[in-house]
């Protein structure tokens, strides 16, 4: 498994804090990895809730105070993205992470 911190090189950054992909060494085969990710993303459901693919997140403006700028918020924990070959879930703060990598790392 690879955590990712995101930053302005990734999808979801500002909206979304991690993503958590599964690493080639482990498995045999793409077969492997595609059950895997599976397992994960029922998992997430069960537990967080519900989820939807990263181009559907929807996402609501916060007022950010004194400092005075608007930032964007997601009404959903995590997500995920399995676009171009890619199986990727995305976690919105460190508990949720946390919650993950507890059960899964």
């Amino acid at each position: 498994m690879k955590v990712t911190k995101l930053d302005r090189r990734h999808n979801c950054y500002m909206i979304m804090k991690y993503h958590v992909e599964v690493n080639f060494k482990h498995l045999c085969g793409n077969d492997d990895r595609i059950e895997l990710f599976k397992e994960w993303r029922a998992w997430c459901w069960e537990v967080f809730g519900t989820g939807v693919e990263t181009k559907w997140i929807t996402i609501h403006p916060v007022d950010a105070g004194t400092e005075g700028q608007c930032q964007m918020v997601s009404k959903n924990r995590w997500a995920w993205h399995t676009e171009y070959g890619e199986m990727r879930l995305y976690f919105k703060d460190d508990e949720t992470l946390s919650a993950f990598m507890l059960q899964w790392g």
